[in-house]
Parts: structure tokens; C-alpha cells; sequence
């Protein structure tokens, strides 16, 4: 289990053995910028 917000530092957590990480802090700023549109545009960001 790690807290971590930048997506290659997530990408590195798996790849080292860890079944998850948290990211909310990401989304939070996201949201905080941009509203719901900033929700939504992370989630995107995420699935690529």
C-alpha cells in the first residue's frame, strides 16, 4: 500500500509488487481546478 499522487510514481509501485496505491489527492486538485469537467479530465488522463 502507498500514497502517492504522480502517475509514474504509481506505475513504479506496481511494477515493484504493490496490489494498490492511493491517488486521491490528484483527483481532489483536479476537481478543485477545474470542478466536475476536472474529475472527469483526470479519470481520462488516467486510462491511458
Amino acid at each position: 500500500m502507498i500514497n502517492r499522487c504522480i502517475r509514474a510514481d504509481v506505475a513504479c509501485a506496481l511494477s515493484c509488487g504493490a496490489e494498490f496505491t492511493f491517488m486521491g489527492r490528484t483527483c481532489m486538485y483536479a476537481v478543485g481546478a477545474l470542478g466536475d469537467k476536472g474529475g472527469d479530465h483526470i479519470i481520462e488522463m488516467l486510462k491511458m
